[in-house]
């Protein structure tokens, strides 16, 4: 086994066209692809396990693409298969593992892979068992990486924690059981951190009219959320002026709730109206005073709503 570097305009493709027991289109120690090299790895049907690349120990990828595909009709298919780290600040890592019997995986992780940049598509064939991404460990995404993945069975499964990524919102297989929304299958699932990290707790609010019940908001719980959580509300009041408490508010406005696991930094929020009482919903009563008897002269008389007067006399509920 060799270390191999790919920089420059560097350009391979190896092809394994064994017909006969585990098959490999590339067998690497370590891979490095930069700049804007590329490798093209595929492997043909054999009789067992079928890797487009097998990397013994791992992966630095900071630009290029590397292209793999496990070969087809046999056992286990793996589009690559890398046992150690995998470190990808750039480039593409574009993987598919084809049809088998057993078992079919688009990329196959021994440890945790740390993704600053760079994406990662990860493609499984139909077989018993199919996974897009299968990491044995943690999946770390950072700052402008994305992974594609798409599998029969789920798209990505993990053991772990997802450090410093958004919450899987589609299919994950979290350490062989369900999670929460997973129960989807051929689906197309892209998670990029650029875009909804910030929101990494799930919060859903729904608003209400001023008078009624307050609702309490539903966010996502996980074992690796610690500490609190604590539960605030912002916003700006109909009748004018800020809102900022860890109460809900009790008058009309525009406001937003944010949940934040204090000890590991986990946050979310989301957006909700507390919408005024409709006044016409009131009764009106008119009471003359003792005077009130037509004379020829105009009258006072004295009215109540019977719709929460102080609140509309202050502005908190109109």
């Amino acid at each position: 086994m060799t270390e191999v570097t790919m920089s420059g305009t560097a350009s391979v493709e190896a092809i394994c066209n064994a017909t006969e027991g585990n098959t490999y289109g590339s067998y690497f120690y370590n891979l490095n692809v930069k700049d804007s090299a590329g490798l093209t790895s595929k492997a043909t049907a054999g009789t067992g396990t079928s890797r487009g690349l097998y990397l013994y120990h791992g992966a630095d990828i900071s630009g290029g693409t590397v292209t793999a595909t496990g070969g087809t009709g046999v056992s286990d298919s793996m589009g690559a298969s890398i046992s150690s780290a995998l470190n990808m600040s750039g480039g593409e890592l574009v993987v598919t593992g084809s049809n088998a019997s057993t078992e079919s995986t688009g990329l196959y992780l021994g440890a945790t892979p740390y993704i600053t940049g760079g994406s990662i598509s990860a493609t499984a064939g139909e077989a018993a068992t199919s996974y897009g991404l299968y990491s044995g460990f943690s999946i770390s995404l950072t700052t402008g990486g994305a992974i594609t993945a798409k599998g029969h069975t789920c798209g990505i499964r993990f053991r772990g924690n997802v450090l410093s990524a958004p919450i899987m919102e589609g299919s994950a297989s979290y350490d062989g059981s369900e999670w929460e929304n997973i129960a989807k299958q051929d689906d197309l699932y892209k998670y990029q951190y650029a875009l909804i990290a910030a929101d990494r707790v799930r919060v859903k609010m729904n608003g209400w009219t001023y008078g009624d019940e307050p609702d309490s908001p539903e966010y996502t719980l996980s074992e690796y959320y610690t500490g609190g959580p604590t539960i605030s509300y912002t916003g700006t009041k109909r009748a004018g002026g800020s809102y900022n408490s860890s109460t809900a508010p009790d008058m009309a406005g525009d406001f937003k709730v944010t949940v934040t696991y204090t000890t590991s930094g986990q946050t979310g929020s989301a957006d909700f109206t507390v919408a005024p009482y409709d006044i016409s919903n009131g009764t009106l009563t008119i009471e003359p005073d003792d005077q009130a008897v037509y004379n020829g002269s105009s009258q006072n008389v004295s009215c109540s709503l019977s719709c929460m007067e102080n609140e509309l006399n202050s502005g908190t509920g109109a």
